[in-house]
């Protein structure tokens, strides 16, 4: 039969916890469909410009004892420039209220960038995602 899955050209991470990346890069090569994994040992904002080429899907989810989720801005304004028209950006723990300050800061950052559209925050976890577009 057909199949209904499309070959994805590459997947990247981008992850501090390096014991976490051996074990996405385990997890993603069992996966027939994938083309290029590529798994960064790294920290964003400042080691986004070891991202390959222009993701179309972006997972945001940056935790900081010290500063929560006020990373995404600047990880946000990294990469947006980087993103074709039509890439969507995911912020992981839109619902968690002790980011409801974090997440306030960021949506006024995609409110306002003559690029982004949205957000729109959706419940489908007690954490929550928020979600952008490219324009």
């Amino acid at each position: 039969g057909a199949s209904c899955r499309t070959p994805t050209e590459r997947v990247t991470g981008l992850d501090p916890d390096c014991s976490a990346n051996e074990l996405a890069r385990r997890n993603l090569a069992m996966l027939a469909n994938l083309g290029e994994v590529v798994i960064i040992d790294g920290q964003s904002p400042g080691d986004l410009s070891a991202v390959p080429g222009a993701p179309d899907v972006v997972l945001l989810d940056l935790d900081n004892a010290r500063t929560g989720k006020l990373g995404y801005v600047d990880a946000l304004l990294g990469l947006v420039d980087r993103l074709p028209s039509g890439a969507v950006v995911v912020a992981h723990d839109a619902c968690v209220s002790r980011f409801a300050e974090d997440f306030s800061a960021y949506h006024k950052v995609v409110d306002r960038h003559p690029r982004l559209r949205g957000p729109r925050t959706l419940p489908v976890d007690e954490c929550g995602l928020s979600i952008s577009r490219v324009s």
